[in-house]
């Protein structure tokens, strides 16, 4: 048999029922573009398809909640399906978790193009190009059918490609023990490639990031087959805002002022490196050993971030930043914890508990009694990695609370040496 070359685009997880979260500060330049990014970003992946003439298209699941969508959200899928099948583009939709592709309202019929694939489904759809058998494509049920063949040699152009389009978990030993070319599979929202050619596996990921959980670049995934053992894969952006957690190392004074120097340098990068897309930028600020980081009362953070949304917020490609945290630093100066004051007692004290896991912080005995099975009491039930945490930020809280000349001693000399 003769293979025919063919392109596919591989999407997954566009979740049209699902906004964009985690901002509470929604800037009102950028709420329009926060409410439509993810069907701009979708729109971008089925224009993808089109201007790179793709014989058809996979949809590995987690397209839209029918269930719970606005009517917005199935009438954007419906009118990009038809778009897709006036050009010839065939689509295959596998079930998801939130897919319930046998709910899909009768009143919007889908085109004759537009293949479901159910977790059941067991058939294999034989795609044709030119009126000649390209490929076959089938779901997880379909495919675990073929296993074992990949145990036999292959015989170049021997039988067609097959693609397999499934959402959720696989291994890589099930990926190489059936006979697939290609698994388009969806269920984790960021791209990865499970396995390489000639047994492929690939999760396209999410095209738009929705929170701060989903950072950095989202898209869609093409694949072009020369023959089944020549098989290429390009993944291609289309997100439209762009979620990012920039990390910071403070500078040796610590100081607010030269903080928001070395975050506002960072930012002039982050804009240099994206221009185009929006982005939303979450900061951590970490102070080295030893290092006098900014208090973390006080409203100096506040008082940054407002500058940096003004600065770097309302520009032509804005870059608004969502939120900022210092993390504290591993250790404090050794000579605070020598000191004869209460500040150095504190930190004595906290110091013991850090070095004796075993010693209980016994914070139950603050809780009130008509509290004892409540989630605050749960909450103060602290061990683990979470106790050291706890530890660090309390002795960091501790230290500026009752040394609170420092940081105050420390900007004062910045300002008085600054020309």
């Amino acid at each position: 048999m003769s293979l025919t070359p063919f392109r596919i685009l591989h999407a997954a997880d566009l979740h049209l029922d699902r906004a964009m979260v985690g901002i509470a500060e929604v800037p009102d330049h950028l709420r329009d573009a926060l409410i439509d990014a993810p069907y701009v970003a979708a729109e971008r992946v089925f224009d993808t398809a089109l201007a790179e003439q793709v014989d058809f298209v996979v949809l590995s699941g987690d397209v839209v909640n029918v269930a719970r969508a606005n009517p917005r959200a199935l009438a954007f899928l419906l009118s990009q399906f038809e778009r897709l099948t006036e050009s010839g583009i065939a689509v295959y939709w596998a079930q998801g978790r939130i897919d319930r592709l046998r709910a899909w309202p009768d009143e919007l019929p889908l085109p004759d193009g537009i293949h479901l694939l159910d977790r059941r489904d067991t058939r294999e759809h034989v795609h044709c190009r030119d009126k000649q058998p390209a490929a076959a494509i089938m779901g997880r049920a379909a495919a675990v059918r073929r296993r074992g063949a990949l145990h036999e040699p292959r015989v170049p152009g021997g039988s067609l490609p097959a693609v397999a389009v499934m959402h959720g978990r696989i291994r890589a030993g099930e990926v190489r023990d059936c006979d697939v070319d290609y698994w388009a599979l969806g269920g984790r929202h960021e791209h990865h490639k499970l396995c390489e050619p000639p047994c492929a596996a690939v999760y396209a990921g999410t095209c738009q990031g929705r929170s701060l959980r989903e950072c950095g670049p989202r898209g869609c995934v093409i694949v072009d087959f020369e023959s089944r053992n020549e098989v290429r894969i390009r993944w291609t952006p289309t997100d439209v805002v762009r979620w990012h957690v920039e990390r910071v190392d403070l500078p040796d004074d610590g100081t607010p002022h030269a903080t928001g120097e070395a975050v506002r340098m960072r930012m002039r990068e982050l804009v240099a490196e994206s221009p185009g897309r929006p982005l939303l930028v979450h900061w951590r600020l970490r102070a080295s050993d030893g290092v006098l980081a900014p208090p973390t009362r006080g409203s100096w953070r506040d008082e940054l971030l407002t500058a940096l949304r003004e600065e770097f917020g309302r520009v032509t490609s804005p870059a608004w930043s969502v939120s900022l945290e210092v993390e504290s630093p591993a250790a404090l100066p050794t000579s605070w914890c020598a000191e004869d004051t209460i500040a150095g007692q504190f930190l004595r004290t906290v110091s013991q508990f850090e070095s004796d896991a075993d010693q209980p912080l016994s914070l139950e005995r603050y809780v009130p009694v008509d509290l004892a099975d409540s989630p605050l009491a749960a909450a103060l039930a602290i061990d683990g990695d979470r106790r050291t945490a706890v530890l660090r930020e309390a002795s960091v809280l501790g230290a500026e609370l009752l040394r609170g000349d420092a940081h105050e001693v420390s900007e004062s000399r910045h300002t008085e040496e600054a020309p």
